[in-house]
C-alpha cells in the first residue's frame, strides 16, 4: 500500500483462541484512506460478534461517504453535521449511535482501535481497551491508554502492571461504543517514521501476554503476516482464553 512516499506493508488476523465458543472480534484495513480498524465485541454469542462487526461496518461507511456531501441519502444515524468532524471522531461517534440503537436495551458493545494515516503522520483513536503499540529502534511503547478498571488502578498507583493481568476486576472496562447514547473517544496523533512498525490488537493478546513476550516476537519476526500469526499463537500458547485480534504494519 503506498502512503505518500513510504510503503505500507500490513497484515491482520484474527482468532477464536482455545476457550471462547465464538469470535466476537472484527476487523478491516482499508487501503484507500487508508486506515486500519478493529473492534472487540461484548454481549454473548450474538449480540458480541454484531456489535463488532457493527462497528467496522460504521468506520466503511463513514470514510465512503466522508467528502460525498452530495449525497441525497445517507445512512440511518450519519447526519451531514456527523461529516463535518475530524474523521475519526466522526467514525467513534456514527459507530456509538448504530450499536447503541441495535442494542435496544442489551448488553451489547464493543471496544474501537483504529489508525488513520494523514499527511503528515497517523492519528490513533480508541474506546475501550484495544491497544495500539509502536516500534521504533529498539523501543516498543503502548501509544494508547486502557479504557478499563484496572488500568485506572495502576495510573493511580493502586496496583503495578503486572498485577492487572491477575486483577479479579481486569474485564472491567470503562469506556464502549453502544453502551451509551454518547461516547468520548481518545484520539491521537503521532509521527510516522520509514522502518516503524505498528501493533493494533484487541486484549485477547495483552491479556494473556506480557509487553516484554510480545516485543521478543516484533524483534525477531520481519515478515508481516507470519508476525501476526506468531502474536496469535504465542497469545493460544499462554491459554487462549479471549478472541485474539491482530494488525501490523511495518512503514519503509
Amino acid at each position: 500500500m503506498r502512503w505518500g512516499r513510504h510503503e505500507l506493508v500490513f497484515a491482520g488476523i484474527t482468532d477464536r483462541g482455545r476457550v471462547r465458543a465464538v469470535n466476537e472480534d472484527s476487523y478491516a484495513i482499508l487501503p484507500e484512506y487508508p486506515l486500519f480498524v478493529l473492534a472487540d465485541g461484548m454481549g454473548g454469542h450474538e449480540a458480541g460478534p454484531l456489535a463488532s462487526s457493527l462497528t467496522i461496518e460504521s468506520a466503511e461507511t463513514y470514510m465512503a461517504y466522508l467528502g460525498k456531501p452530495e449525497e441525497a441519502t445517507l445512512p440511518a444515524g450519519l447526519t451531514r453535521d456527523r461529516l463535518q468532524e475530524e474523521p475519526l471522531s466522526g467514525i467513534a461517534h456514527y459507530a456509538n449511535t448504530r450499536v447503541y440503537n441495535e442494542a435496544a436495551g442489551r448488553i451489547m458493545g464493543a471496544t474501537l482501535l483504529a489508525l488513520h494515516f494523514v499527511a503528515d503522520g497517523a492519528d490513533i483513536m480508541h474506546v475501550g481497551d484495544s491497544r495500539a503499540y509502536l516500534w521504533r529502534g529498539e523501543e516498543f511503547r503502548q501509544l494508547t491508554e486502557d479504557h478499563s478498571y484496572v488500568y485506572e488502578l495502576m495510573q493511580a498507583g493502586e496496583i503495578s502492571r503486572e498485577e492487572m493481568h491477575t486483577h479479579p476486576k481486569r474485564n472491567i472496562i470503562t469506556r464502549a461504543i453502544g453502551t451509551h447514547v454518547d461516547v468520548e473517544p481518545s484520539i491521537g496523533h503521532i509521527e510516522v517514521l520509514p522502518g516503524d512498525l505498528l501493533l493494533l490488537c484487541s486484549d485477547g493478546l495483552t491479556s494473556m501476554a506480557r509487553d516484554e513476550e510480545i516485543k521478543q516476537i516484533v524483534r525477531l519476526e520481519k515478515n508481516m503476516a507470519s508476525l501476526a500469526s506468531s502474536l496469535v499463537r504465542l497469545a493460544n500458547d499462554i491459554g487462549g482464553r479471549d478472541n485474539i485480534t491482530v494488525i501490523v504494519i511495518s512503514v519503509q
